[in-house]
């Protein structure tokens, strides 16, 4: 049977860590996923401009370590156009989101009682701010070139491991995301990878409008409570997660809309990450948050 070729957009969001490595895994993943001759992945790209002597750090979710990862090249839109030559492009200008925190601090989902979270929740809406930006990006090209496109890919630029998804079983009415906190029995999604069709990710990635709106849902956040999760919007996972379930049909639940597979990993291990740091490892591997959403509302 011929190979079923779709036609394919990729998003890239957020810093640019780990640049070289985390393009030579997303471009072979592709390849084995969809290889040629079908029509070659766009991709759309934002990301922050490089700042001189700026180095990139580990978040310290998980302990209060910062560790000094790799540093953005100084021609950082180069390198970006010659590994992927995206349709549309656009660096931002480094910009701190406390403002955005502040404007939220009124509401029922704002995590008061969390220092932790409230400490790195600008680092959180800064990673939404991006998502929503790349997302625009394709939006309007769409819009204004009249492209099509099957399936959309979103992902960090150091995802390293490969993925392994069978294109043509995928339904873009619904969101593929990594299976790595369902295995422990939850229903949070996972940010740093999803895959859907086109209008579910226009519509998913639109979270950064929307975050007053979002922490102010006591409906959504009581959905959330009832698998046992908490509404925290200073958490990627925990608002990534409300804003599925606000997508979620009438009378359905949020695992008809949402596969978890581990066709999707988690885009860096622990070991990894330390690896790269050149720090020995300790960790268990899951993503820097988890430590935070560890505790399920009870």
């Amino acid at each position: 049977m011929p190979h079923q070729c779709l036609a394919v957009a990729y998003c890239l969001y957020g810093q640019a860590r780990h640049l070289e490595e985390g393009a030579t895994n997303i471009l072979a993943s592709l390849s084995r996923m969809q290889p040629r001759p079908c029509r070659p992945v766009d991709f759309y790209v934002h990301s922050w401009r490089p700042q001189l002597n700026e180095a990139y750090f580990r978040s310290d979710w998980t302990g209060g370590e910062q560790i000094r990862e790799s540093a953005p090249p100084h021609d950082l839109a180069q390198q970006l156009v010659k590994l992927f030559n995206p349709i549309s492009m656009h660096l931002d200008k480094p910009y701190q989101f406390q403002q955005n925190v502040d404007s939220l601090r009124d509401t029922p989902a704002f995590p008061a009682a969390a220092p932790a979270a409230v400490k790195h929740m600008a680092n959180t809406i800064s990673s939404v701010y991006s998502r929503w930006r790349v997302m625009v990006l394709l939006r309007e090209a769409v819009s204004l070139r009249s492209l099509h496109y099957d399936l959309v890919f979103a992902s960090r630029f150091d995802f390293i491991n490969p993925l392994t998804l069978d294109l043509a079983a995928l339904n873009p009415a619904r969101i593929y995301a990594s299976n790595l906190h369902r295995v422990y029995g939850r229903l949070l999604l996972p940010p740093d990878c999803v895959v859907t069709g086109l209008p579910l990710f226009l519509k998913l990635f639109n979270m950064y409008p929307r975050l007053r709106s979002i922490a102010s849902n006591t409906t959504l956040h009581a959905q959330m409570k009832a698998v046992n999760e908490p509404p925290i919007i200073a958490v990627l996972e925990a608002l990534l997660t409300m804003q599925a379930f606000t997508l979620v049909p009438f009378g359905q639940a949020l695992e008809d809309l949402v596969v978890y597979t581990d066709a999707i990993p988690n885009y860096m291990t622990e070991a990894q990450r330390k690896a790269r740091a050149n720090i020995s490892h300790s960790g268990s591997g899951r993503p820097a948050s988890f430590a935070f959403l560890s505790s399920r509302i009870q």
